[in-house]
């Protein structure tokens, strides 16, 4: 009687952690899903803006330096302004690095999807 508990405590922890999404879906299925394309897209641009847009300005601000030190000015008329342009043309660039474990940590954001297996 012992195993059977703990075999459906397995099962029941299977199903609530969402390990099952792994094996029912590819990353396109989630792509193509219109709910989990726009949290996996949400979730891209949280991360873009998170961590790429500090090293962005960074390296930005290292640039304007140099120019000003060598008296050019070509960035530092409008400086807001040429940062922007830089982050929007970077940010069309840079290919998302889409990450599933989102749903398998909260299968219940996938329940569209599933509704494609039904």
């Amino acid at each position: 009687m012992d195993s059977y508990y703990e075999e459906e405590d397995l099962i029941e922890y299977y199903e609530e952690s969402g390990e099952y999404l792994k094996e029912l879906f590819t990353l396109d299925d989630f792509l193509k899903c219109s709910s989990t394309y726009k949290i996996l897209n949400e979730n891209h641009v949280k991360e873009f803006y998170g961590s790429f847009i500090p090293k962005i300005i960074s390296f930005f601000d290292k640039l304007v330096s140099i120019e000003e030190s060598e008296d050019t000015h070509i960035f530092t008329e409008n400086r807001a302004k040429a940062r922007g342009e830089l982050i929007n043309i970077l940010f069309h660039y840079v290919a998302p690095k889409y990450d599933l474990t989102f749903f398998y940590k909260n299968p219940e954001f996938a329940s569209e999807l599933l509704q494609t297996k039904k």
